[in-house]
């Protein structure tokens, strides 16, 4: 899952939708972790985590990674995560009755709490994902796209995600599927539905 998901899987308080942005961002032990943050913070953060696990787990995920994997090897579930964002935000009215901007709005509110001891990785990606609106630019394919080569930048090693955009327009309808069967189930699990 990436950004938008795990934010729209968060309950509706600014505490839980931070703490389940900042599963990316934090490492450690829950024990450890509430002497910094507030325990709803921490319960994000576990949420979070919660979610990755499900996700890496299901079916249909494996598929979606699957039938990515010969094109982009072992970025196929990175790409996948992006593009789950981009069918949430396409498929939105499906999963909400929040307007899809006020909740993106909201999000940018919630993640901009100023509070003490947040990661130092958090607090440079916060302008950055608010002034580029990465949130909104999930829907389309430029958006995503561009994400790739956000990645694509930071990794070590070659990848070929110049090309995950054609490879998702090559399989789109059975991606869109995997998407659609997972996110029921996910919003499920946590309790959106």
């Amino acid at each position: 899952m990436n950004y938008l998901a795990h934010l729209f899987l968060a309950k509706n308080t600014d505490y839980s939708r931070l703490g389940n942005f900042l599963g990316d961002f934090v490492k450690g032990r829950r024990e450890k972790l509430l002497d910094t943050y507030h325990p709803e913070i921490v319960d994000g953060i576990t949420s979070h985590r919660q979610v990755d696990t499900y996700t890496d787990r299901h079916n249909a995920v494996k598929d979606a990674v699957a039938i990515l994997k010969p094109s982009q090897g072992l970025f196929s579930g990175i790409v996948v995560d992006v593009l789950f964002d981009y069918f949430l935000s396409n498929h939105w009215e499906t999963f909400s009755d929040i307007d899809r901007r006020r909740f993106i709005d909201d999000c940018y509110r919630s993640l901009s709490v100023p509070l003490p001891d947040l990661p130092a990785s958090f607090n440079r990606f916060l302008p950055i994902l608010k002034d580029y609106d990465i949130l909104d630019s999930y829907r389309s394919f430029d958006g995503i796209d561009h994400a790739f080569y956000r990645i694509d930048l930071r990794c070590r090693r070659e990848t070929n995600l110049s090309e995950a955009v054609s490879d998702i327009k090559r399989h789109y309808n059975d991606l869109e599927t995997q998407f659609l069967s997972f996110f029921s189930d996910i919003c499920g699990f946590c309790n959106k539905a």
